[in-house]
């Protein structure tokens, strides 16, 4: 995807404290995921988040409720 292309050329490379550790990435898949959220879903969880980015919260869901019987008595009684 056009949004992976910068990690895997080592645009986001990591910072390395011990030089006997190597990571098997050039990136941190963690901050891919991240890409990959506001890419595909417009929103992100952690890091700079873009202004102009969809707030999760803000989205509406449905809501349902289960309909009330206003007879108390079993569906089988016919009397």
């Amino acid at each position: 995807m056009a949004f992976e292309v910068p990690y895997w050329s080592g645009a986001h490379a990591i910072e390395e404290d011990d030089e006997d550790f190597e990571y098997p990435l050039p990136f941190h898949p963690l901050e891919l995921g991240e890409e990959a959220l506001k890419y595909f879903f417009g929103y992100q969880l952690e890091g700079f988040i873009d202004p102009d980015s969809l707030e999760p919260e803000d989205v509406p869901l449905m809501r349902f409720r289960r309909k009330r019987r206003l007879i108390k008595r079993p569906f089988w009684k016919f009397w």
